[in-house]
């Protein structure tokens, strides 16, 4: 119906998500979408979601006129909320284009029809199997990822430079891809080093218990950047986390000293103070944060 109802050089947009759906049917449907449509690409905008884009027609589209389409208000400010209002960092979000779904559907023998309704009957089941299904189903189809180049020919890496991998490791982060942000961050303090990347990666190593790398990472941080208030106050927190009160106690100070501590922060410098038994600062800084 949607095929008969496209204007010429029109695509079709389909949701299908990724949690809660047997591998099996996730490949059956991308098999019925294609069966109709010859030309088609899979996007990943959200953790969970895919979005499956056909066409009658090749859609390969010039960079710059993608860049032009995105700068409209309006386009800029609905993909913001994704992260995703830069043409680089939208082309990130591609896992397959054609000649992938191919290869991931080549053993598919069937198709989803209203005689022969598969989904009908497995999807009731798929709804038991919990939240584990997304990191399957994900998995699976990123073992065939495309290039980006495959839908933009004149796709500029050049433009790749440590800004986009700042802005890419944080668009990884948001998802909770944590590796992809590691290598992200990596990336960009290798092109160029800042505190904003330095931090960035320290709270990875961080979520991943590294904590000599995250020590790392701050001090680097703070030694590019001596009023990067936040790396003080992640290398108080290792250091209290530690047991090392007085390392602690000196990084928060560091930081007070710096910029006048908000309230999550006073609570904590509070804490290590009375940790420390040194009551009566603690209380100033409770007080504080309270205020």
């Amino acid at each position: 119906l949607a095929k008969r109802r496209l204007a010429p050089g029109g695509v079709m947009c389909q949701w299908l998500q990724l949690y809660r759906i047997f591998p099996s049917d996730v490949k059956l449907m991308l098999k019925t979408f294609h069966e109709e449509f010859p030309y088609v690409s899979v996007w990943s905008p959200i953790p969970g979601d895919v979005l499956l884009v056909g066409s009658q027609e090749p859609h390969q589209i010039r960079y710059e006129q993608l860049a032009e389409r995105m700068a409209q208000p309006k386009v800029k400010e609905s993909l913001a909320r994704v992260m995703s209002d830069q043409p680089l960092l939208l082309l990130q979000t591609l896992l397959l284009s054609n000649d992938q779904v191919e290869q991931v559907t080549a053993d598919v023998l069937h198709v989803h029809q209203d005689d022969q309704p598969l989904i009908e009957f497995n999807a009731p089941k798929a709804l038991y199997l919990g939240g584990s299904t997304h990191e399957v189903n994900y998995a699976g189809l990123e073992r065939f990822k495309a290039a980006p180049q495959t839908l933009v020919p004149d796709y500029p890496a050049s433009k790749e430079d440590a800004a986009f991998y700042q802005a890419l490791g944080d668009f990884w982060a948001s998802r909770g891809e944590r590796e992809k942000a590691k290598a992200a961050f990596e990336r960009s303090i290798a092109l160029q080093p800042t505190s904003k990347s330095l931090i960035q990666l320290a709270r990875i190593h961080m979520a991943n218990r590294q904590e000599i790398s995250a020590q790392a990472a701050l001090e680097e941080a703070v030694r590019l950047e001596p009023a990067a208030v936040i790396g003080y106050q992640l290398l108080a927190r290792l250091a209290k986390d530690r047991g090392d009160l007085a390392s602690a106690k000196g990084r928060y100070l560091e930081a007070a000293t710096r910029q006048v501590p908000a309230s999550q922060v006073a609570e904590e410098i509070g804490d290590c103070l009375r940790a420390a038994s040194e009551f009566v600062a603690a209380a100033e800084y409770y007080r504080s944060a309270n205020t």
